[in-house]
């Protein structure tokens, strides 16, 4: 009796084992079929056009009309053409760099505020969300050109009819802090935050709705 209770017992552990096997590997299966399609926008929208940007650097991209894309492979040349003989690639890289340095902090603190203050209980939130979130839409091409000329033709506009409102721009802004004594690099970041202030806000929607 005792060993048929053994052997019952060893069986109904051995099938609670099998289940909880076959329980984990659905679970892996349906979270594998889950993150699938971002796998494969992953490395058909990224990986594959990364190395294939960094085969390009690496090499000389000429059209034929025989063989259509002709790339010769060519080495570090293309990178020590851009660096030593290229006029404007060092000072464009540098300009680069020095925005992402500017921006990200600004772009971080913005949206850390703004989510907080979306995040609060209060009506028409979800309007509030959508239009924050409507810039990344909106952000593409011609339409984003458009907006801009739009924004600094408006600008322009409330500059001349109103001797008044020039105290909001960044000039005035920066004439007031030097006179109250502000360090001068301190000055400049704040007017550039000002200057880029629908830059930042367009590039803040996404970190707003993470």
């Amino acid at each position: 009796m005792k060993r048929d209770l053994k052997v019952k017992d060893n069986i109904t552990v051995l099938n609670i084992k099998r289940r909880h096997r076959s329980y984990e590997r659905q679970k892996a299966l349906w979270g594998f079929i889950y993150v699938l399609p971002w796998l494969i926008g992953f490395i058909s929208f990224f990986l594959i056009p990364l190395f294939t940007s960094l085969h390009y650097s690496l090499s000389k991209v000429e059209m034929s009309d025989e063989v259509g894309l002709n790339v010769t492979f060519v080495g570090l040349n293309n990178y020590i053409h851009a660096f030593t003989v290229h006029t404007s690639f060092n000072r464009t890289l540098v300009e680069s760099i020095t925005n992402m340095i500017v921006n990200v902090p600004l772009i971080v603190v913005f949206s850390l505020f703004i989510a907080v203050i979306l995040n609060q209980k209060f009506r028409a939130r979800t309007f509030a969300r959508a239009v924050f979130f409507l810039p990344v839409i909106l952000a593409s091409g011609i339409i984003a050109n458009l907006e801009s000329s739009s924004l600094i033709a408006a600008v322009q506009a409330e500059r001349e009819g109103s001797r008044f409102l020039n105290i909001l721009t960044s000039f005035e802004l920066e004439r007031m802090m030097l006179e109250m004594g502000v360090d001068n690099t301190i000055v400049a970041y704040l007017t550039g935050a000002v200057n880029r202030i629908y830059e930042i806000i367009s590039q803040s929607g996404v970190q707003i709705l993470i």
